[in-house]
């Protein structure tokens, strides 16, 4: 059997979604996207993900949370503040951070990173100086 190369990308949580769909079972949108039209040379609904991650690791992992939507990836790291824009198709080492000339774009995908943690309820990370959780809506552009 030939390996399969996909220049889309999706989520492990699709695998649940794909299984369901090969056994004839419904596929609701809590389980994922299916990538069973992928799998048979297709192409699947192209979507932004998420990543949060509100701790810190043994890993030297920050507190931060990201969003990637096509070409782009923003990521905003809680800690600091800061916000770093990538096009991974051009750069995918993320080496240079595009926030400062392509501030629309980082304005695009925090305001739908930031509705996601919020619709999500995603637990936010401990403010070392109050004690407190982190406020999103402190946060703008």
């Amino acid at each position: 059997m030939e390996g399969l190369e996909a220049e889309q990308y999706f989520l492990n949580t699709d695998y649940f979604a794909t299984i369901k769909e090969i056994l004839g079972d419904e596929v609701i949108q809590e389980d994922g996207q299916s990538i069973l039209p992928l799998l048979k040379g297709g192409e699947i609904q192209e979507r932004a993900i998420f990543w949060h991650y509100p701790h810190f690791s043994n890993q030297m992992g920050r507190p931060s949370s990201a969003i990637r939507k096509g070409d782009w990836k923003l990521v905003f790291f809680y800690e600091s503040g800061e916000k770093e824009l990538y096009r991974i198709t051009e750069d995918d080492s993320e080496a240079k951070n595009l926030v400062s000339i392509n501030l629309e774009k980082a304005e695009e995908l925090w305001g739908e990173l930031k509705d996601w943690l919020l619709e999500t309820k995603a637990p936010m990370p401990i403010v070392k100086a109050s004690g407190r959780d982190f406020d999103l809506n402190s946060i703008s552009y």
